[in-house]
């Protein structure tokens, strides 16, 4: 019985350390990449050839490994170089095909202008006769022919900004209307790795996978159009004896994360163990906002869920504490001791949804949270509206917008946009600009949910365009209240997470109720009732 009640203990204790659930992907950008490099070479002494060498035996072995998988017929391999590293990586690519291939490398640029890295490999190949070279130049690329099994790109790598070069640009169109498979070396020439954004009007490399050494990049899960240029990505290691967590503050939300955000309960708790959340919500023209909320919040495990509305719903649920404030329309500041009163004894508010764009109610909201820099509290809707990036607040704040939302908070702050153009192309960089300068928490709703404390931030790609329908976002209100609130208990004091982080496990949360429904329903029934039935499921 000893050993027997040993190994439940130990299950215990394993289950609780909640770490273990952790699986989130660290997403790169270009300068990140370039420091990693730096210190491989400099600190570590691994030499660059080396490194530049190591890589293209894995990519070799894995674009092996990728055309086994798809039954793809190659014979005959082409490699379009630059002078660049981009370009000696497809050059020792090229040494590596060519033990069982044909392998020609089109390059752009002349030899002078190489790299010492890629001028090594590519004095390598030029005695290898499995190996052509043709450099392309403007007197030729009229007249040029891209018709292979596999084609490669290893033009431009990380960091392009563009414009690209005319030649680039043509052999590019002259590719990607070509049949053969498609692989691009890190990122399709053409697209930026840092902010995504590409447009149409020029030239990009439609990569049917893409090969990323050491992780994803950022710009790849900004996702700006429905088009993904890299097409299937497939991480490359690469030994550079570095601690890339060191390096890195993006990351890939994974689906077992969602663990945390739930809490295991132990038996011998009680409802205040669990988190009270305070929801201040709701006007008589929209009521079913705060039911909503609060639904969710009390679905989502929070201990205690205490409502104040101006009108309540008939559809909030029985375990929700609910009372009546304001003037039976909105909110007024009226109301503020009694809110006060309610907010001190929360673990997390939420506060915005549906409560009418009363200036009123904008200034009650803003003072509730002046008073409250000690609470968790989650803005969202017509909250988001009482503030200016001129308020300073707390990292215990969170605001949830969505695109549109974002571009009204931000307009006229000429320091984090010059124009509106900006946020459609770099909203990453600007959604940091936000939390930094309010010094709070951003969530940016979108088809890639991206959090941030202007530091850190998470990327959540799951969800589906079936969540696009009315109180969605309300229902994601209410489970970051109740993660918050657990999150925030003294119960759990020895399982904290910084509060961007566990908005990003809640945001998970509610994307994958979402995803769930579209699985077993489909997406064009989904609404946002049918999103708090389905937390159990996930």
């Amino acid at each position: 019985m000893a050993r027997r009640y040993g190994c439940i203990e130990k299950i215990k204790v394993n289950l609780f350390n909640i770490q273990t659930y952790i699986k989130m992907q660290n997403l790169y950008t270009s300068t990140q990449i370039k420091e990693i490099d730096n210190i491989a070479i400099t600190t570590n002494k691994i030499p660059s050839q080396v490194l530049m060498e190591n890589a293209a035996t894995n990519i070799t072995a894995m674009l092996r490994q990728y055309i086994k998988e798809k039954e793809i017929r190659v014979k005959k391999f082409a490699i379009v170089c630059s002078p660049g590293n981009n370009g000696g990586d497809g050059l020792a690519i090229a040494r590596h095909l060519s033990t069982e291939n044909f392998v020609i490398c089109f390059f752009l640029g002349k030899k002078e202008d190489m790299t010492p890295e890629t001028l090594v490999n590519f004095e390598a190949i030029e005695a290898i006769s499995n190996i052509k070279v043709w450099f392309i130049n403007k007197k030729n690329i009229e007249t040029l022919t891209i018709y292979y099994d596999c084609i490669i790109d290893a033009m431009v790598g990380t960091g392009f900004e563009g414009p690209l070069r005319p030649e680039a640009a043509a052999v590019i169109e002259k590719i990607n209307a070509s049949k053969g498979l498609k692989v691009a070396i890190d990122v399709p020439t053409g697209f930026n790795s840092d902010s995504g954004y590409f447009t149409t009007e020029t030239p990009i490399f439609k990569a049917d996978v893409t090969f990323s050494v050491l992780g994803e990049k950022v710009g790849m899960r900004l996702n700006y159009k429905d088009f993904k240029p890299y097409g299937e990505v497939r991480v490359v290691p690469l030994a550079t004896g570095v601690q890339l967590d060191q390096y890195c503050n993006n990351y890939l939300l994974d689906k077992n994360d969602v663990n945390i955000a739930r809490r295991l309960r132990r038996p011998e708790s009680h409802k205040y163990h669990y988190g009270r959340v305070v929801v201040i919500a709701g006007s008589s023209a929209m009521s079913g906002a705060a039911a909503l909320v609060s639904n969710a919040a009390i679905k989502a495990g929070a201990g205690i869920v205490h409502l104040l509305s101006p009108t309540i719903h008939p559809a909030v649920l029985p375990e929700v504490i609910s009372e009546v404030a304001g003037n039976g329309k909105v909110l007024t500041l009226h109301d503020l001791p009694t809110l006060e009163i309610e907010c001190k004894q929360a673990d997390a508010i939420v506060v915005g949804p549906g409560l009418s764009p009363n200036n009123e109610t904008k200034e009650l909201i803003h003072q509730l949270v002046e008073d409250n820099p000690d609470k968790q509290i989650i803005i969202d809707a017509d909250g988001i509206n009482a503030f200016t990036t001129d308020d300073v607040l707390s990292k215990n704040v969170t605001f949830t917008p969505h695109m549109g939302e974002l571009a009204n908070l931000i307009r006229f702050d000429e320091d984090i946009m010059a124009d509106e153009e900006e946020l459609n192309t770099d909203k990453l960089t600007v959604l940091k600009k936000v939390a930094t300068k309010m010094n709070c928490n951003i969530l940016l709703k979108g088809s890639t949910t991206l959090i941030t404390d202007g530091e850190t931030t998470y990327f959540n790609p799951f969800g589906n365009p079936g969540m696009a329908t009315a109180g969605s976002g309300d229902v994601l209100s209410g489970i970051l209240g109740a993660t918050l609130a657990k999150n925030n208990n003294r119960y759990f004091h020895h399982q904290q997470y910084n509060v961007a982080k566990f908005v990003a496990f809640g945001s998970l949360w509610h994307s994958l109720a979402g995803d769930y429904i579209s699985a077993t329903t489909g997406e064009e029934t989904l609404t946002a009732s049918s999103l708090i039935d389905a937390l159990h499921a996930v």
